[in-house]
């Protein structure tokens, strides 16, 4: 039976590293990301999904139809449990015990991950906001703040659950810190392999367990090795920028700081003695301008009338 492996972390937080790194165990295998149990979980709730057929009616007809089961929506999520240990293990074809699900957004679906897969074990990776933040600015949004909006759920609540998400199962799973596997990688690797009950003389830790992951999400660079923890500072490098930096760490979750062992104020005291070098009137009027529209979008919703959603046209809101 295949044993899967959840890893829990924000995008950007060095899940891909650490997910080849695993892979360097003749034991454990993965794809890039599989994002499937998302819209499957998404069946069960009312809200949450846009679609072409109208999720709410849907339902309301699923409501009906797990309704006749005997074992009500656990029998549903048995029936899940059952069909992605099956998918999971179509990518194991040499001997694989060990399937890694690296979907960043299944921070959304903690709770009903851990009643489908109650033996499953759960990584949770933990990068300090600062750079996590730096990171999806610089990769995600070309280095502008026009389409922050996207990235709104990774800021906004993200951090939280995946913070509550360690505090319910702490007793099943694992904290990793970037900054220590940055620090002392075959170190850590070795604490995960144990939690794993994998024994670690089976493992080259040194070696990148694969060169090239199997599909096109995640971090497709060649170089998605550790990247230096102050990088931040070239992206918000302008009296602007610094103020908004501030105000997104600010308005991140407590508890993330305190599972995660940083500390708020201090990151804060390290964006305001930060070097500032780009005193440009223009570049500060343009990020005024962009950080301002992708606020618009947020605060009123209208992320479904971006050009990148058209076919959202005459569809039914869930």
């Amino acid at each position: 039976m295949i044993k899967p492996i959840f890893i829990f972390s924000l995008p950007r937080s060095g899940s891909t590293f650490l997910q080849k790194t695993l892979m360097a165990c003749p034991k454990i295998t993965s794809i890039s990301e599989p994002w499937f149990l998302l819209p499957a979980v998404y069946s069960t709730k009312k809200e949450g999904l846009l679609s072409v057929y109208s999720h709410e009616s849907a339902h309301t007809a699923f409501e009906d139809m797990v309704g006749n089961l005997a074992g009500d929506k656990s029998e549903y999520y048995e029936f899940l449990r059952e069909f992605s240990l099956k998918l999971y293990a179509r990518f194991c074809k040499n001997g694989e015990e060990y399937f890694i699900d690296k979907t960043p957004r299944n921070y959304l679906i903690i709770p009903e991950i851990a009643e489908i897969f109650p033996d499953a074990k759960f990584i949770f990776l933990f990068r300090s906001p600062e750079n996590v933040i730096a990171s999806m600015v610089r990769t995600w949004h070309n280095n502008k703040f026009r389409t922050l909006f996207a990235s709104d759920l990774d800021f906004d609540i993200g951090p939280g659950l995946i913070a509550d998400g360690y505090e319910m199962f702490k007793d099943k799973s694992i904290l990793i810190n970037y900054e220590d596997l940055a620090i002392r990688p075959d170190s850590i690797i070795k604490i995960i392999l144990e939690y794993l009950e994998i024994k670690t003389e089976t493992v080259v830790l040194t070696e990148n367990g694969s060169s090239g992951l199997l599909g096109r999400m995640g971090d497709q660079s060649d170089n998605n090795g550790i990247v230096p923890n102050n990088k931040w500072n070239d992206v918000f490098n302008s009296p602007y920028r610094k103020h908004v930096f501030k105000k997104i760490i600010s308005d991140i979750d407590n508890l993330y700081f305190t599972v995660g062992g940083y500390d708020k104020s201090r990151i804060i005291e390290n964006i305001n003695s930060g070097y500032v070098f780009d005193f440009n009137p223009l570049n500060m009027a343009v990020d005024f301008a962009e950080y301002n529209f992708s606020n618009f979008y947020r605060r009123f919703k209208l992320v479904f009338f971006h050009r990148n959603f058209k076919w959202t046209k005459n569809k039914y809101f869930s």
